[in-house]
């Protein structure tokens, strides 16, 4: 009798209420993002309307243009000034101050929630979510527009900083505070699929090293291009944590590639060491489960007695062994002798119980920052993609998606791009990576000589409105 009471009150209800029964959260939702979206619009035209009262000396209104923004509470359609400065340059003071970039279609804080989720799902389906959890509604396209621009920003702003410090010689803008004397880093490539731009795909290395000192302090540095060269950014963004001017010695453990020996350029005191896991496998595969442990453990521990008594055990593997344990008797022939198969902390005389042995994680870390996303469920990948991609993974792993997204980033009060009212296009003359942002740089530490600085008008303004 109760059950059915309550469907005909439910029946009711539905013919005789005004918001649907089942409806009536989202209904109210939608309700506040209205609001919230005439209140931000008002906001934002009363702060043209001040920052016009205070515009710098020289600066004429050319007229009002439209722009719309995607935030958490819907999109935001606002007019303000376009001015032309005394250079004869077109400009948004608006845009400026509040530090909102050209052609970007989601505020600061809906694009911090797009560069989190796409880390663990596709582009599309974190459009749906945000769609589904928020107001702001954005297509796969734009989400994937918007993670390259931040990945683009990332990667130019890294490649102007090693030019900077590496290439001209200049200390770096943002030099580490945190001392550490020893550093440990691991580094380590994952091959990804990329398109060639012919209906076929290749693989390609992404390569990823990551740096930590005994407090647990942890940096990602992952390079989807050969340039700038993997240490020498590295260098450049573990720097920006670390002083290493008070680093004494850098501990390196990696496989046995190439690229990992150019390590050396991190510091004048580096300490090698082949990875542990990467030891382990070619002694199993070369001389079996149980001689194999053995024989890695006495490699790694730096005892040649034992390693010449179980290597003269091990059986040359002849025509019809696999490749794979050819590959790893030769290899392992090859360098019994190599000071670099002992742990690092033997070859510095130190006790085990002082020891940091936590080196030997980069295989779980490859896995967690990049493959995870970026590998399987036949992806593949444009190389300008990959690249972007692997930055935006760098920027969520290392916390610094906020000042990358645009509410403390270091493009916020540069010296903006030249805008032109009429509407054709634009040919922009090509330029190598790094040369928008190097060319904007001295705004971002000083105020323009001939009017007042857009920094302290942004100060001014937060006090007028809030």
């Amino acid at each position: 009798m109760a059950e059915q009471s309550i469907t005909q009150l439910r029946a009711r209800w539905q013919e005789e209420m005004s918001i649907p029964f089942a409806a009536w959260e989202g209904h109210f939702f939608q309700e506040a993002c209205r609001q919230a979206q005439q209140a931000a619009q008002a906001w934002l035209e009363e702060a043209d309307a001040w920052l016009l009262r205070h515009k710098p000396k020289g600066w004429r209104v050319v007229g009002l243009r439209r722009r719309t923004l995607v935030t958490r509470f819907g999109e935001v359609t606002f007019r303000r000034r376009l001015y032309r400065d005394e250079a004869g340059r077109y400009r948004f003071l608006l845009d400026e101050v509040l530090g909102l970039p050209m052609y970007q279609a989601a505020s600061a804080e809906v694009m911090e929630a797009v560069v989190m989720l796409v880390r663990g799902v596709a582009f599309a389906q974190a459009a749906a979510i945000l769609a589904q959890l928020t107001a702001g509604v954005l297509s796969g396209s734009t989400v994937w527009r918007v993670v390259q621009r931040v990945g683009q920003r990332v990667q130019e702003a890294e490649g102007a900083e090693v030019e900077r410090v590496f290439g001209q010689g200049q200390p770096p803008q943002r030099p580490g505070q945190r001392v550490a004397e020893r550093l440990y880093v691991e580094a380590d490539g994952v091959m990804v699929r990329q398109r060639t731009g012919q209906g076929r795909t290749r693989w390609k290395e992404l390569r990823l090293g990551v740096a930590y000192d005994d407090g647990g302090m942890e940096r990602v540095y992952v390079q989807g291009s050969k340039t700038p060269d993997f240490w020498e950014g590295a260098s450049v963004v573990w720097g920006e944590v670390w002083d290493w001017g008070r680093v004494q010695e850098v501990v390196v453990n990696g496989d046995d590639a190439a690229w990992v020996e150019g390590a050396r350029v991190l510091h004048a005191r580096v300490v090698r060491q082949w990875d542990g896991f990467h030891v382990a496998r070619a002694a199993y595969r070369a001389a079996g489960a149980t001689l194999g442990k053995s024989l890695s453990q006495a490699l790694q521990a730096g005892n040649q007695e034992e390693v010449r008594h179980l290597w003269a055990q091990v059986s040359k593997p002849g025509e019809r062994a696999s490749k794979r344990r050819q590959a790893a008797w030769r290899w392992l022939q090859a360098h019994l002798d190599d000071p670099r198969m002992v742990r690092w902390w033997r070859r510095l005389g130190l006790p085990e119980e002082e020891a940091m042995e936590t080196l030997g994680h980069i295989e779980s870390l490859v896995g967690a920052v990049v493959a995870q996303r970026m590998k399987g469920k036949r992806r593949h990948w444009s190389p300008r993609g990959a690249q972007h991609m692997a930055k935006v993974l760098q920027v969520v792993w290392n916390g610094e998606v906020k000042r990358w997204c645009g509410r403390s980033s270091p493009r916020s009060v540069m010296e903006p791009p030249v805008i032109r009212p009429a509407r054709r296009a634009v040919r922009r003359p090509r330029q190598d990576p790094g040369t928008w942002l190097r060319a904007r740089v001295p705004f971002l530490h000083g105020p323009l000589p001939t009017q007042p600085s857009l920094l302290r008008l942004r100060h001014r303004l937060s006090h007028r409105l809030n």
